[in-house]
């Protein structure tokens, strides 16, 4: 029997699919594409677009033809042509951070063959990430969910047992609340919400997986040292206590381990603190200003700006929310990509990343240690973990990425 169709609250503010352009999240993205390869809400790795790579030696991983691969052509044609699409999505931007695992991909004999740049432990971690997927832009293939453009917009499942969603583009969040208590949408959304949603006594709030997504604190780079050492020097001694936020000092480990007392001396300059509009972005960014006692001025910019690293940011901090780029404990840490690309800087730390892409036996204390120093050599800190709350009679979970998709919503 065919599941209902369902009403959503958009996560979204603007959209404009015609330019490949998602504010806030990949969502849409993430509904109408699949991966290179999957991960289960289990935390399982399964063959998707691609199967599951086999090591073959200490640089060469073969893959197979995944069975979601649709293309009615011969297997030897079908394996050049997505030989030819992953080649493409490393050339583009949001794929290009797999140049600096990938050194060569070629085609052999209906298979495909990857050759990394060093040794990787496994590399069907990395290739779980959104930026590499497949979508409906590409011939007979498609995601879960193919869009349809009525009055909103509407996400038509391809399996006729799953829901299909009608998007609801809302002014606010607390609109979106009241037309959750009217009956008139099914799921309220539950991230980027007002701090008021967690301090109500209201019923109807669902069950949900706990996402790993964290707010940060980066420096500008015109920051002095000594003004960000200020800054994260305070943060250590003191729990930030934001409604909606779970206070966290790594993306590793849960909870606060703060080192003593310590007496905060008054800073004459302010530092600018920058932040977007989406709540409780606002609450978080003034807590952080009365427990710097001040010496960070919170400054509202527009979302793109944060997105796009404006330069106007550079003479300040920046307040941000991000998740695991892939799946693994190495998906964590983005940035160790952009790390890898620096030519003469930060050579150790190049070295210890390298040896925990090949490690088995890292421990938490390793990647601890490495987390420490990606934070140091980035100029970044951790404030803390977003809590969601929706609005549903349903369960809404979250893959280890932090990502949602509308096909394991019950």
């Amino acid at each position: 029997m065919k599941k209902k169709h369902l009403k959503i609250e958009s996560e979204f503010s603007t959209i404009n699919l015609s330019k490949n352009k998602e504010y806030h999240s990949n969502f849409i993205r993430n509904q109408i594409s699949s991966r290179l390869i999957e991960e289960d809400l289990a935390g399982n790795l399964i063959s998707n677009v691609l199967s599951i790579g086999e090591k073959i030696d200490e640089n060469l991983w073969e893959f197979s033809i995944g069975p979601r691969w649709h293309f009615n052509t011969l297997k030897s044609d079908a394996s050049k042509s997505l030989l030819e699409f992953i080649y493409h999505k490393i050339n583009t931007p949001d794929g290009a951070w797999l140049s600096k695992l990938i050194k060569k991909i070629y085609q052999s004999d209906k298979k495909i063959y990857i050759e990394t740049r060093f040794p990787i432990l496994n590399i069907n971690f990395f290739l779980t990430d959104l930026s590499i997927s497949a979508d409906q832009s590409l011939s007979d293939f498609f995601g879960e969910y193919t869009i349809w453009h009525k009055k909103n917009l509407i996400l038509k499942p391809r399996d006729p047992n799953k829901y299909s969603f009608e998007l609801i583009n809302t002014p606010n969040r607390s609109v979106g609340k009241i037309l959750y208590e009217e009956n008139k949408i099914d799921i309220c959304w539950g991230l980027g919400v007002p701090s008021s949603f967690f301090a109500e006594n209201s019923v109807g709030f669902s069950q949900e997986s706990s996402p790993p997504l964290h707010y940060y604190l980066n420096a500008g780079d015109f920051l002095s040292n000594e003004s960000w050492d200020y800054i994260t020097n305070i943060l250590e001694y003191y729990e930030t206590k934001i409604v909606g936020v779970e206070a966290c000092k790594s993306r590793l480990i849960d909870g606060v381990k703060l080192k003593g007392v310590h007496l905060i001396e008054t800073k004459s300059s302010k530092i600018p603190l920058y932040y977007s509009s989406f709540d409780p972005n606002k609450d978080v960014a003034f807590e952080l200003e009365k427990i710097t006692n001040y010496a960070l001025k919170p400054m509202e910019v527009p979302y793109n700006y944060i997105v796009d690293r404006h330069e106007i940011l550079n003479n300040g901090v920046t307040l941000s929310i991000r998740r695991p780029k892939h799946y693994g404990l190495l998906g964590k840490f983005p940035e160790i990509f952009t790390l890898l690309n620096q030519s003469d800087e930060n050579n150790q730390l190049k070295d210890r990343i390298k040896l925990l892409f090949l490690s088995k036996d890292s421990s938490l204390k390793d990647f601890l240690i490495l987390e420490k120093k990606i934070n140091s050599a980035c100029r970044q800190v951790v404030i803390g973990r977003i809590k969601p709350r929706f609005r549903s009679q349903l369960y809404i979970p979250f893959t280890s990425c932090g990502i949602v998709s509308l096909k394991d919503i019950t």
